[in-house]
């Protein structure tokens, strides 16, 4: 699995000279888990502040930071990893928004794709590991509010399904909102397979560009945000539902 790191930053990189002096490249030999992560946090923290991808394949970076994050922290600790993203973030933030930080981003993405391509199997089967012990860490958590609620007396309000705030009215604009809730959520708890956590994040997009040519950008900008407060939900079986209920409609 380590060679899945050496691949993600050296097989790009080295093919570029004016890369040739950087630190990043002379690393790639000895690259661990965690240097991959720092260095893919570093270019997604550069370009978000110089918008150098377009917005779909920023989205795509960020969605690959995230699972080397998963993967990475199989192999070498969470506190590890954690450390490394915000090393990396940090360094992110003093890049120059120059013809060379356009090189790193472009190269990074590219690796991370080639990798993907490469090397998913492996990736998934770290992601499953992390979402099985995440699972577990929940359903323990779960069993003891069930204990702790079972002296007291429920209000209406603790009887409420949290996602009761996207029933809305039915139209368009509201089962959008709720399909990108769902995609908040799975990019958090990562309930599905990675070939379908991809294909729910194209059909958003291809939802999201139909929305705004309906509704115009500023109602669908209220609904993307209002889907987003749930990307912090518990990854419980009620958010699991809610997930896999919106990507078979998705699919329909």
């Amino acid at each position: 699995m380590r060679n899945l790191f050496r691949t993600l930053i050296s097989l790009p990189i080295a093919a570029l000279p004016l890369l040739a002096a950087s630190p990043h490249l002379s690393a790639a030999p000895a690259m661990r888990p965690s240097d991959a992560v720092r260095l893919l946090a570093q270019s997604n923290t550069a370009d978000t502040r110089c918008h150098i991808l377009s917005p779909a394949d920023h989205q795509q970076l960020a969605d690959y930071v995230a699972r080397a994050e998963v993967a990475a922290a199989q192999l070498e600790g969470v506190a590890k990893i954690q450390s490394a993203l915000a090393a990396g973030k940090a360094s992110g933030t003093t890049m120059a928004c120059n013809i060379r930080t356009t090189i790193v981003v472009g190269a990074t993405l590219s690796a991370a794709r080639r990798a993907e391509k490469e090397l998913g199997p492996q990736i998934a089967a770290l992601e499953k590991k992390a979402n099985a012990q995440k699972a577990a860490r929940s359903r323990t958590a779960s069993q003891k509010q069930v204990h702790v609620a079972a002296l007291q007396v429920p209000s209406a309000h603790d009887q409420e399904s949290p996602f009761s705030s996207l029933d809305g009215s039915g139209d368009a604009l509201d089962l959008y909102t709720r399909h990108a809730a769902a995609y908040y959520i799975e990019r958090h708890c990562r309930f599905l397979a990675s070939n379908d956590t991809m294909a729910f994040w194209k059909a958003i997009v291809v939802r999201h560009n139909a929305m705004i040519a309906r509704f115009g950008g500023a109602a669908v900008t209220g609904a993307k945000a209002k889907a987003a407060e749930f990307g912090s939900v518990a990854c419980d079986g009620e958010a699991e539902g809610f997930v896999h209920a919106a990507w078979n409609d998705m699919q329909q």
